[in-house]
């Protein structure tokens, strides 16, 4: 019976020990599972990173090129305003010709309408002088002298005689004077027409410098045009490369939620006191040294505050408050840090580390030295990063060491 009751205590032994052990290897491998997601997500969010800088850089070198070429376009422009100036002056000197030879070529059109109408003027009195020849030779001497023979008296006879010779005269000087006449609008014309063929002459050679000019923009265009396609290939990069930098940004934001969702997990998983988080003793600042606020809490989803300084890297950190470490190791986001129990549910973190001077477990005064500063770590550089936690929440650090 003793035997059997020696038995039964040692299976329910066993079976309590073996159900420990699996609680708390279950537990572990949870604990586990949960760092390695961390650790997965941190690995991408370093690797986005890397791409986001990779990208930021090539739209910087973009930039820069699009900039330079902005350049080469505005010298460019400038050439081809230029050009537009001469050719606009161009086509003011050749309106101007223009303009002469049309008033000239108006003047040669008046002086061919008076030579046409003084020709046919000639020609009619020509034509009378003709006809009245013509007459007085049909009718021969047996005309004039029956003129002669009509006068009354010696006196009229003169007269007549002279009225006969007037009209001949008359007639002749009128053809004359005509013909006069057309030769000085023939002259006028020809002076006309070799000062139009002046102007046309100088008015071609400005077509020709037109030309010249024109023919130069068209090469500075072909140039300007060239670079400005390149300009529009090198934007279409900046926007798509703008694009892939959002699109890994947003990835980020889901993989950061995904870590805060993780690390309330681990902080929820890890034991430690809970109350109204209220310390009586209050907390004092962990660093002796010169400091600044690199990034206050809650900017950017901050969940601590960052405290830098020139010459901060190595400096002593020490505990706000007197506690119980829970934890002291490296994490792939806060680097070397260690956690710290206060009691009444108040916690503190200080991140980043670049040495560790305590472990888990070990009870800690205020004040007492607890590592280095350092960038370890998701850190850009050597700071402290701390936090407080209320009840497992992470709340505002900066009121708890007076900043």
């Amino acid at each position: 019976m003793k035997h059997q009751k020696k038995a039964f205590i040692r299976i329910i032994s066993v079976t309590l020990i073996t159900a420990i052990l699996f609680s708390v290897t279950a537990f572990s491998g949870s604990a586990s599972s949960v760092q390695d997601q961390i650790d997965e997500l941190e690995s991408k969010i370093n690797a986005n990173n890397n791409k986001i800088s990779d990208n930021k850089a090539s739209v910087n070198d973009l930039l820069n090129q699009i900039s330079d070429m902005q350049a080469q376009l505005d010298v460019y422009n400038a050439k081809i305003t230029d050009l537009n100036k001469q050719i606009a002056a161009k086509d003011e000197i050749i309106n101007n010709y223009q303009a002469e030879i049309d008033r000239l070529q108006a003047e040669i059109d008046a002086a061919n309408i008076q030579i046409e109408t003084q020709t046919a003027a000639i020609n009619v009195t020509y034509d009378v002088l003709k006809e009245r020849l013509r007459s007085a030779y049909k009718a021969g001497e047996n005309s004039t002298l029956e003129v002669l023979l009509g006068s009354s008296d010696y006196e009229s006879f003169l007269t007549r005689i002279e009225l006969i010779s007037r009209v001949s005269k008359h007639d002749t000087e009128l053809v004359k004077g005509l013909q006069q006449e057309i030769d000085e609008l023939n002259k006028t014309k020809e002076q006309l027409s070799s000062d139009q063929q002046s102007q046309q002459e100088k008015q071609a050679s400005i077509v020709s410098e037109k030309a010249a000019i024109e023919s130069d923009r068209a090469e500075v265009k072909s140039v300007y045009d060239t670079l400005d396609a390149k300009q529009s290939r090198l934007e279409a990069q900046v926007k798509s490369l703008k694009s892939m930098i959002s699109s890994l940004d947003s990835q980020n934001d889901a993989y950061q939620a995904k870590m805060d969702k993780l690390e309330a997990q681990s902080i929820d998983n890890t034991t430690g006191s809970s109350g109204n988080g209220v310390l009586a003793s209050g907390m004092s600042f962990p660093l002796t040294c010169n400091y600044y606020v690199s990034q206050h809490y809650g900017h950017n989803g901050h969940k601590g505050v960052d405290i830098a300084g020139a010459n901060i890297n190595g400096q002593p950190v020490y505990a706000a408050a007197g506690g119980t470490v829970i934890s002291a190791s490296y994490h792939s986001s806060w680097g070397n840090n260690v956690l710290i129990d206060h009691g009444n549910g108040v916690w503190t973190r200080y991140a980043h580390l670049s040495s560790i001077g305590v472990s888990a477990g070990q009870t800690v005064s205020q004040g007492q030295y607890i590592g280095k500063v350092g960038s370890t770590g998701n850190s850009s550089g050597p700071h402290l990063h701390f936090e407080v936690y209320v009840n497992k929440n992470r709340v505002n650090p900066e009121p708890y060491i007076g900043l």
